[in-house]
């Protein structure tokens, strides 16, 4: 992509949509002796997050975990209101989202990591893996 695509596609995005597991943590889930189960997520991708909330952009979060609470945590610190967890498909969720904020596919940035998120970076404006 020349510099100039990436310009013109980057100046178009209005909602940030972030898959969760190997894209907010490090992919890992810890289970302690009791079974309860925590992740980690990294403190530099909150800082750019709430940048993006300063700059006016939405941002999402999608997500097929079963950890609802710790994602409900983790959104409430960054101030993200857009939150699923759940295992409807994610590009129905977004085209939800979407018409709610009267947005267009091409408004959209994705950043996912797995198979279940391919649907979604083949139909948005731009998407990161």
């Amino acid at each position: 992509m020349s510099d100039q695509t990436f310009k013109q596609k980057a100046s178009l995005i209005k909602l940030l949509v972030l898959d969760v597991d190997g894209t907010l943590t490090d992919g890992g889930v810890y289970i302690d002796a009791n079974g309860v189960q925590s992740k980690k997520f990294n403190i530099k991708d909150g800082m750019g997050i709430t940048q993006l909330r300063e700059k006016g952009l939405h941002v999402g979060i999608i997500s097929h975990s079963r950890s609802k609470s710790i994602l409900d945590e983790r959104a409430r610190m960054l101030g993200i209101e857009l939150l699923y967890s759940g295992k409807e498909p994610k590009l129905q969720v977004m085209q939800r989202w979407l018409k709610e904020l009267s947005l267009s596919l091409e408004q959209v940035a994705f950043i996912g990591d797995d198979i279940n998120d391919l649907d979604v970076i083949h139909k948005v404006g731009f998407s990161a893996c």
